[in-house]
């Protein structure tokens, strides 16, 4: 049986591949989130992705360097690492979760300005003191621009995420 164009699953170019690690069983929904991200950043941006091959690798880790998030590019290959809070905290809380949702789809948008080397034009308005490298690092177009998406994308791609985390403590 034939899937129509409205219901096929999006698929990822067969020269990005994805890996995922996690302790809790998400990893399902987290490639799944990626996927949704990549179409909707192509299409909102109107860019396309690298034709180059490229692993991206998505993995939970510990808090550190008082970061929850990082996304590291070299040669082909892209890692993920974000604060996985079933490493962290004992019990079912939603706000923890939430943050865990936007901090991957932060770091996903990340991935997505290296997949297609978008500049990140129009967010470069915020006026900041570019002698000072915690402000130029907080207002530089690329990170303007993954905050301004990161709840959006956590909503609308990581909703199965997040009742998939809170559901793991129940």
């Amino acid at each position: 049986m034939s899937s129509s164009p409205k219901t096929r699953k999006k698929a990822l170019p067969s020269n990005i591949t994805v890996s995922t690690a996690f302790i809790a069983p998400i990893d399902n929904e987290v490639k799944a989130m990626f996927v949704g991200i990549f179409h909707d950043y192509l299409k909102r941006f109107k860019v396309k992705p690298t034709t180059n091959k490229t692993h991206i690798a998505i993995c939970g880790t510990r808090e550190y360097n008082e970061a929850l998030g990082v996304a590291t590019e070299a040669e082909g290959r892209i890692h993920v690492e974000v604060c996985d809070p079933s490493l962290e905290y004992d019990g079912d809380h939603l706000f923890v979760y939430i943050k865990f949702a936007e901090t991957l789809a932060h770091e996903m948008v990340h991935v997505m300005q290296a997949l297609t080397s978008h500049q990140s034009e129009g967010f470069d308005v915020v006026r900041h003191d570019k002698r000072n490298a915690k402000e130029e690092y907080f207002f530089s177009p690329a990170e303007v621009e993954a905050r301004v998406l990161e709840a959006f994308y956590a909503d609308t791609y990581g909703s199965e995420l997040m009742v998939s985390t809170t559901e793991e403590e129940e």
